[in-house]
């Protein structure tokens, strides 16, 4: 009898703390509340570079790592909805090294965002799917800053320098994936670009060839080949939209070590083409069923897929986009000497 007294004498007390928390809450001034509401709403980009270099702190803790990123930037002019289509393949890679430890149906439906849309507080809350599991686990390791104002661009080489440690972390897990393989090339551009290509020539009335899908790779193809025609398909795109909106365009960094290009990097020049593409082509219906049906049955008989692969399908999408520009006018593109030196050699292959 006693102790069910003070059990529920207990409860009691329990109830009166939590009364008193809801009449503290509500007592709360308005300006207060708004303000705690709001709190994330007023995200910037430096924000987000603080979780992402959190990120990357708490994966280097968790796995004991001293890896370093060191890759020149592609630009110094990327934008949020670059940054936030990166930020997506960064999660979806997470959630490969730590099986269930990403919201698969909120990841989902941040895929879907307009990415015309995309502010700082889109792409943290897709970052924070990552800290959220690292939370969880204890092994958040947040990072204050540094006072310094950060860009889009920084936040894209920090997403890229994360993607570094998880191909390396997949190494050290004998975990098998095709993050920095020329297929994860080939198949963002089968996926996304060529399809949003022939939405827009279909649109401009733009007769075209479709796609091939060659069983043969084109030889002698490196990674920096593939690298340097998507640059000059961008600048093109860039050329058709500059013609036909108020488009402001990305100056790409020129490479200075060509030679050093991966097929990591390729990926994310992709990232950022497409990024741009879909805010671009707004809602054209891009589905093609054709298409994906090909790819797929032309993969069934691939055994490997090499740049000499993705070479011919960047070709194709060049030359989509070179007919799209060449419809509204002819503009030459303008390549610094080294990217022109490069394109020289490629077209001698």
């Amino acid at each position: 009898m006693i102790f069910r007294f003070v059990a529920d004498s207990f409860e009691v007390k329990n109830l009166l703390k939590s009364y008193i928390k809801l009449l503290n809450f509500l007592a709360m001034p308005l300006s207060l509340m708004l303000l705690a509401s709001n709190a994330f709403a007023n995200t910037d980009i430096t924000d987000v570079y603080n979780l992402a270099k959190s990120i990357e702190n708490s994966l280097k803790s968790a796995n004991n790592m001293e890896a370093k990123f060191s890759k020149q930037p592609i630009t110094q002019m990327a934008k949020p909805r670059n940054v936030y289509e990166k930020a997506l393949s960064v999660v979806e890679e997470f959630g490969a090294l730590y099986p269930g430890s990403i919201d698969i149906v909120t990841h989902k439906k941040m895929q879907g965002l307009e990415v015309s849309d995309v502010k700082a507080l889109d792409i943290y809350n897709v970052l924070s799917l990552i800290k959220n599991y690292f939370v969880y686990k204890k092994l958040f390791r947040e990072y204050s800053g540094s006072g310094e104002e950060k860009t889009a661009s920084d936040v894209f080489q920090m997403l890229r320098s994360i993607t570094h440690h998880h191909v390396v972390i997949a190494k050290q897990k004998n975990i098998e994936v095709d993050w920095a393989t020329p297929s994860r090339v080939y198949i963002a551009n089968v996926t996304e670009l060529v399809p949003i290509l022939y939405a827009l020539a279909q649109n401009d009335g733009i007769t075209y060839e479709r796609y091939g899908f060659p069983m043969n790779p084109q030889q002698d193809i490196k990674p920096r080949h593939v690298y340097v025609l998507l640059q000059m398909t961008y600048n093109r795109m860039s050329d058709y939209y500059q013609e036909t909106t108020d488009y402001f365009p990305i100056l790409l960094d020129d490479i200075e070590n060509l030679d050093s290009i991966t097929p990591g990097d390729v990926f994310d020049l992709t990232k950022i083409l497409t990024g741009e593409l879909k805010a671009l082509s707004g809602s054209i219906n891009s589905f093609d069923m054709e298409l994906s049906l090909r790819h797929a049955n032309w993969r069934k008989e691939k055994n490997s897929i090499g740049p000499g692969d993705v070479y011919p399908l960047i070709q194709h999408a060049f030359n989509l986009v070179k007919s799209l520009a060449d419809a509204v006018e002819n503009v030459d593109v303008t390549l610094s000497k080294s990217m022109t030196d490069e394109i020289t050699k490629v077209s001698q292959l």
